[in-house]
């Protein structure tokens, strides 16, 4: 929750799981806790992208360097090699596997869905921490927590039935939601929804210059 030193323009990019490695040219586990130029990436796009953004002036407009990065991207997350495509195809049905599904549907073990995409639990853990930068465990967890919280916008103004929600989004019971939820937020479901959220702290990402 630290908000960090003020930019004259910050813009977050939300990348599918698995095409990040594509963009970047390394593995999304080297990039977590870490605050890295895109120009010191080795991905074959992030030159020309840093580039692009660096010749943008101070009064640079968001819808400009969206512009700027509608033009370059696409091409940069479209695998031409079949090995990529491959690996592309496997992640995104892993990730689909370990997502909760619809009614709170509990995904399958870590075991359970290496089983069904043909390869080991260790390859599986491999995938995930060098195409999500998580562990499938952890993603799971905080799948459901990201659920959770699209949840509770159905209930602007109103008491949150939090018990009906947890079950709806594959906790065991309130108790388990609550729990995890604290364990990844530093506080209660109710709290976070209120705004109430931890005192800011120093970011502790290592910067890589």
């Amino acid at each position: 929750y630290h908000s960090g030193k003020r930019l004259p323009l910050c813009l977050d990019l939300r990348i599918r799981p698995g095409a990040a490695r594509l963009l970047l040219g390394t593995s999304a586990a080297e990039l977590v806790g870490r605050v890295t130029p895109l120009s010191g990436l080795p991905g074959p796009a992030t030159g020309r992208v840093a580039r692009a953004l660096g010749h943008l002036g101070e009064n640079t407009t968001v819808e400009e360097m969206l512009a700027v990065l509608a033009e370059l991207l696409p091409a940069a997350f479209t695998p031409r090699d079949p090995a990529d495509r491959a690996r592309a195809r496997l992640v995104c049905a892993a990730v689909s596997r370990l997502s909760t599904g619809p009614n709170g549907v509990r995904p399958p073990s870590v075991a359970v869905v290496a089983r069904e995409l043909a390869v080991s639990e260790r390859q599986l853990r491999s995938l995930f921490a060098e195409d999500v930068g998580l562990s499938p465990k952890h993603f799971a967890r905080i799948d459901r927590a990201r659920q959770l919280l699209a949840g509770t916008a159905g209930h602007p103004g109103t008491p949150v039935p939090w018990a009906g929600l947890a079950q709806a989004t594959g906790y065991y019971d309130q108790s388990h939601m609550a729990a995890e939820f604290r364990a990844l937020f530093g506080v209660a479901p109710k709290a976070f929804v209120d705004g109430r959220l931890p005192a800011d702290t120093p970011c502790s990402a290592r910067v890589v210059r």
